[in-house]
C-alpha cells in the first residue's frame, strides 16, 4: 500500500509530515497525513520528487499507486478477482 510506504520511508529519512510537505510544494504536512492514512493519495505527477525526497525508486511508488487506485475501482463497482 502507498500510504504505508509514504510513511514508514518519510519516518526513515527522519521527517516530519510538515517537512515532507514543504519538500513536495505545499505549505503544511496535512497532504502528506492524508497519504499516510490512505484518505487521500498523492498527485501522480509528485511521485517523482516524493520518488526522491523518500529515496524510492520512482517505479515503485508508481507501482504502488496503481495497485492502490485498481483496487479502489475494483471495490467501487464490486469487481472480483480470482
Amino acid at each position: 500500500m502507498l500510504a504505508e510506504v509514504i510513511k514508514t520511508q518519510r519516518k526513515i529519512n527522519r521527517l516530519t509530515q510538515e517537512e515532507l510537505g514543504k519538500k513536495l510544494g505545499y505549505t503544511t504536512g496535512q497532504f502528506v497525513c492524508a497519504w499516510e492514512v490512505g484518505r487521500a493519495s498523492p498527485p501522480f505527477e509528485k511521485l517523482k520528487a516524493l520518488s526522491k525526497v523518500l529515496k524510492v525508486p520512482y517505479q515503485d511508488l508508481k507501482e504502488e499507486f496503481f495497485n492502490d487506485v485498481t483496487e479502489k475501482v475494483k471495490m467501487k463497482y464490486g469487481i472480483k478477482t480470482k
